[in-house]
This record gives structure tokens, C-alpha cells and sequence, in this order.
């Protein structure tokens, strides 16, 4: 069998790959009195960076709106209903960059924050909408990503005889109503909100007591209107949890947690809870001290500051990007060995505050060298690649020709179908038909993706063989990353196969554990062709399919073993095509050859 050797690096350095964007540092506006800016929020694609410009001597700030095409841009200080604000800042941004969300002060009211929104055009045409609140010195961490839903956290006058004369409670613009307040979890009296996924659907943040008499240190909420308020838990010997971030889906949870000695980074879903990050070093055993601030849409990329551990609520430098594969590394060395910025240009990123939605982009404050170490904000890309092709499959063959499918990717240009490590072909299209492949030769088959971030490694597939036997059919597969349960689907039709679970023999799906890697599937008809795949289902996002495999149950006496799918009458004396369908890795494997169905001798 000829086989493709390849290593695939860390996807931002991966072999010549050519980084198509670069970082970008965003001075406040030539004949502005600031002097200082700093970045804390950007849009789903990288395009739109929000933060604040600030006077170093005075201290007044003004929330600003960043595009490559329009620079930076301060917004209007004066709101719809002609009040006046002395400072304001933005900390939020819509997916489509459209909305922009902070806070602001008035000359008179210095000290009592009140929440903000910019629509519309944004730019020299924006509006500045005044949120009504019934709180005090409201502060605002975080927006929905349609843009609908502002949360925070607002002070208010607390009852006679408690421990302080005013408490921060959770908040949200618009409140769902007074259960919001009414629900916070026994032993608590105050929180915060920091994340808020699409439409307001699932809220997270972190919950405490105020006056410590009830002994609770901050703990992870997820909230949603259906349930109230959930406590997340903490990792094993911690005494502290805080949910900082949360995917636009709500499905996936960031944070940390930890004791006053140190922290540890977690991510929680519902069907895994809590779990902790890994290192960037299989020595560590943990990741230690990175407080997110930011998720990608599908979970996999977070951004954070590291922090001493001394104070759960504060975090500090250094910046630094998680994923699964290299745990955590520094981004100020990740963009310096990508060549985005080389020192002293900037002497160190003081700050990381956020990601972009699709995993490409982060923004955040460096400390420059002049004038006199002042904040920049700034944005740049992180060299990630697209995401790669999924579910690749074969989806019709015959004598010397494979047809293959797999599923879209977003901002794709072109999609390249590789045969033995060597460029077959580029297609627009989510489909491919290979012709000219010889019966008797073994092939290596992959796809990836072209797009203006660069190329993708190629997709995934489960591996699958099976092997007919008396009413029955053997299935084995390679393990999947993630995966919590796999199912067998079963199908006398093809392309019907389901990750549902059912009784056989016509269309059937049979359960396995996380740690199988074969099982049978009993109860079938000898001499019928059943269409067979295997689904991976995790914990989140939709199941990952293998390649779809045809073959029949025999009876004991004619039992054929061998992995494929039978492709249908290929010339006379019984013989048929058999494709052999194996995945390994990234790839795609795939055998051509004749089987007779007498003999059952491969020629």
C-alpha cells in the first residue's frame, strides 16, 4: 500500500504555511487629547475592534470603534436624550460589529456608571443610547452576540443591618424580570456577570458572599431562564470558581479555579462538567494560572492573562492562547516567532481580552516603548488556519472511480483533493469524482482548504471495517478524539444511516462505550447488502460519520472477512469491485481491487 508521510505542526506554524494578515497597533486619533488606548472587545470575523482611548493625565476616557477601512474612530459622548458624559468606555462588541456596549460618567455623577450603547452607523452618524438601570455604578462586562442583551454588574442599597451599605448583584439590560435577582443560589449575596451567549439564552458569571459570614468564595454560574441559576462546581482542592467567558452557542464554558495560593483554567460543558486545562508541558500535569477572557465559537481556542493566583478576581500579564493540542503557550512568543511584530516595536503585551468567533484574531493592550511604556490596544492575527473539511466520505463508486463529499467551510475559496500526497485536483464544489484509479492499487485520499487565512490540515474520519458474518455484521474503528459514545448505523439504503439509536433489521444504531473500538450487530438478513457507518458523538457539536462501508451477512458455511464496501456488478463470472475503506488519522485510505464472489479471492 503506498502511504502518505506527513507531520502536521501546530496549526499557526504549520510548514510552509503563509500568514495572510498581520497585528496592528491602534494609536488614538492624530490632534486627540489621549494619548493611551486600550483594546477589549472584537467581532465574530476580526474586522471590528472596540475599546477605549485615554488622557494619562487627567484620566477622562472615550469609547472608540476600529476598522481596517475607517482607522480608529471615538464615539459619540452624547446620548439620544441629550445627556452629556464626561467619560465613557466600550467593552463589548456584536458579532457583526454593529452594536458597541460600555459604560459611562457625567460630570455631576462621576462615580455612577451608567450602561451604554452605540448603534446604527457607528462611525461619524452613530447613536448613543443611555440603558436604563435601576442599580448604581453599573459596570458592563459583557454582550450578547446578536447584541440584544448587555450584562454586568450594578451596585444597590443593601437592607438595614447588613454587612456593607450596598451590594453588586448580576445584572442584565433588559432583566428578565425580578427572579433574576430573586434567584441567586443559597449562601450568596452578590456576583457578576461575564459572558453572555446569542439572544441572552445562557448567562455565566460568578456568585459570592459579600460579607464572607457564609463562607463562599466566588462560584461559576450558568444561568438560563428555563433553570435560574446553576452552580458550576470547582476543580478538585479548589475553593473558588469564576465563569469569565462562554462560546456564542452557550454549550461550552470557560474560567478558572483554584485557592488563594493558585488557579487552574477549566472548561465545562454539560455533559463533561468541569474539567481542567492542560499545560503547555506534559511535566506541569495542569495549566496553572491563565484566566480566560475569550472562547472561539467551537470551544477550542482560549485566550487569557495569567494570573498570581494571590487575588481570583484580578488577573495580570502575561497574555496568554490555549488549545488542546499545545496547551498553553505565551502569545507574546507566538507572535513574535510568526514574525506579526518583532520588539521594540512593543515591549510586551500587557493584556489579551478577547478572540474572535472564528479563532483567527485577537485584541487586547501592549505596553510600548514610546512614549513612556503607553497602553496601545491592538488587534492581529494569530496565524490559525481554516477549520478542516468534515465528514469526508465516499459517496458513490464504481470500476476506477470514486466520488467524495464532505461538508462546506465558511470563507473557503477552494477545496483541494489530494491523491498520494500530490495536488489531484481544486473544486469550488463540496463534491469530487476521481476517475483513472487502477483496480488492484492502494491510494491515500485527503481534502483540504484554501481560503485567504491560509490552508487547512485535512479532515478527520473515523475508520471503519467490517466483516459479514451468519446474521451478522463485525464493525471495527480507529478511536476519535472527544468522543463519548459510538454508533454503528445500519441501513438497507444507502446514505441512510442514523447516529440514532434503534432495534435492526432495516434501519438500526447500536450503541457502544467510549473505550470500544469494535461490536457486532446482530439480527440481520444473510445475503442482504446493509449500508454501515460509525458515528462519534462527543460531548459537543453534532457526531462525526466514517466513510460509508456495504456488506452482506452470509451464512456460516460461505463467511467472508474483509473490510469495504461492495460497489455494485463489475463484468461477468460473479466477480465484483470491492473499495476498501480505511481512515487513518487525517486521511482517507482507499483499495481497489476483485473479489470473486464464488471464491471470495481477491485478483
Amino acid at each position: 500500500m503506498k502511504r502518505l508521510a506527513a507531520t502536521f505542526a501546530v496549526a499557526w506554524a504549520l510548514p510552509g504555511m503563509v500568514l495572510a494578515a498581520s497585528w496592528q497597533g491602534l494609536t488614538p486619533p492624530s490632534g486627540s487629547a489621549f494619548d493611551q488606548t486600550y483594546g477589549t472587545a472584537i467581532s465574530a470575523d476580526g474586522s471590528v475592534v472596540v475599546g477605549y482611548a485615554r488622557n494619562s493625565s487627567s484620566g477622562v476616557t472615550q469609547a472608540f470603534r476600529w476598522t481596517a477601512a475607517g482607522g480608529l474612530v471615538l464615539l459619540r459622548t452624547t446620548s439620544t436624550d441629550g445627556t452629556a458624559f464626561s467619560s465613557t468606555s466600550a467593552c463589548c462588541v456584536s458579532t457583526d460589529g454593529s452594536i458597541v456596549a460600555g459604560s459611562g460618567t457625567t460630570a455631576a455623577s462621576s462615580n455612577d456608571a451608567i450602561p451604554l450603547q452605540w448603534s446604527a452607523g457607528v462611525s461619524g452618524s452613530n447613536s448613543l443610547t443611555a440603558v436604563a438601570s435601576t442599580f448604581a455604578n453599573n459596570q458592563v462586562r459583557a454582550l450578547s452576540p446578536d447584541g440584544t442583551v448587555i450584562g454586568g454588574t450594578g451596585n444597590r442599597s443593601a437592607a438595614s443591618g447588613f454587612c456593607a451599605a450596598s451590594v453588586s448583584l448580576p445584572a442584565l439590560w433588559p432583566s428578565p424580570g425580578a427572579s433574576w435577582d430573586a434567584g441567586l443560589p443559597a449562601r450568596t449575596n452578590a456576583g457578576d456577570v461575564q459572558g453572555i451567549s446569542s439572544s441572552g439564552a445562557v448567562v455565566v458569571g460568578d456568585v459570592y458572599d459579600i460579607c464572607a459570614a457564609l463562607g463562599t468564595a466566588p462560584q461559576a454560574f450558568a444561568w438560563t431562564a428555563a433553570a435560574g441559576y446553576a452552580l458550576l462546581g470547582a476543580l478538585p482542592g479548589a475553593t473558588f470558581s469564576v465563569a469569565s467567558a462562554v462560546s456564542p452557542d452557550g454549550t461550552v464554558v470557560a474560567g478558572y479555579s483554584g485557592t488563594s495560593a493558585s488557579s487552574q483554567a477549566f472548561m465545562w460543558t454539560r455533559a463533561a462538567g468541569m474539567t481542567g486545562l492542560n499545560a503547555s508541558s506534559p511535566a506541569t500535569g495542569q495549566e496553572a494560572g491563565l484566566i480566560p477572557t475569550g472562547i472561539s465559537a467551537d470551544g477550542t481556542i482560549v485566550v487569557g492573562n495569567n494570573s498570581t493566583g494571590t487575588n481570583p478576581r484580578a488577573p495580570s500579564s502575561p497574555t496568554e492562547l490555549w488549545t488542546p493540542n499545545t496547551g498553553a503557550l505565551n502569545l507574546f512568543d507566538v507572535l513574535l516567532q510568526n514574525g506579526l511584530f518583532t520588539p521594540p516595536d512593543f515591549l510586551a503585551l500587557s493584556n489579551v481580552a478577547g478572540i474572535s468567533a472564528d479563532g483567527n484574531w485577537v485584541v487586547g493592550t501592549a505596553a510600548s516603548w514610546s512614549p513612556g511604556f503607553a497602553p496601545v490596544a491592538f488587534v492581529s492575527y494569530i496565524g490559525l488556519s481554516p477549520p478542516a473539511p468534515a465528514n469526508l466520505q465516499v459517496v458513490a463508486s464504481a470500476a476506477g472511480t470514486v466520488t467524495l463529499s464532505w461538508q462546506p467551510v465558511a470563507g473557503a475559496t477552494d477545496y483541494m483533493v489530494f491523491l498520494d500526497g500530490n495536488l489531484w485536483l481544486r473544486t469550488t464544489a463540496t463534491t469530487a469524482t476521481l476517475s483513472g484509479l487502477s483496480a488492484g492499487g492502494a491510494y491515500s485520499l485527503s481534502v483540504g482548504v484554501e481560503s485567504p487565512q491560509g490552508q487547512s490540515v485535512p479532515s478527520n474520519a473515523v475508520s471503519i471495517a467490517v466483516t459479514p458474518g451468519d446474521g451478522k455484521l463485525e464493525v471495527a474503528w480507529t478511536p476519535v478524539t472527544g468522543a463519548t459514545t459510538y454508533v454503528v448505523g445500519i441501513s438497507a439504503t444507502p446514505g441512510a444511516e442514523s447516529s440514532a439509536t434503534s432495534s435492526c433489521p432495516s434501519i438500526c444504531g447500536t450503541a457502544f462505550a467510549a473505550n470500544a473500538r469494535a461490536g457486532a450487530v446482530t439480527g440481520l438478513k444473510n445475503g442482504q447488502t446493509y449500508y454501515v457507518k460509525v458515528f462519534a458523538k462527543a460531548a459537543v457539536g453534532s457526531p462525526t460519520s466514517s466513510p460509508e462501508v456495504a456488506a452482506a451477512p452470509v451464512a456460516a458455511a460461505s463467511s467472508n472477512t474483509g473490510s469495504g464496501s461492495v460497489a455494485g456488478a463489475s463484468g461477468g463470472g460473479g466477480e465484483i469491485e470491492l473499495l476498501s475503506l480505511v481512515a487513518l488519522g487525517s486521511m482517507m485510505w482507499l483499495r481497489l481491487g476483485r473479489v470473486n464472489r464464488r471464491t471470495a479471492t481477491a485478483t
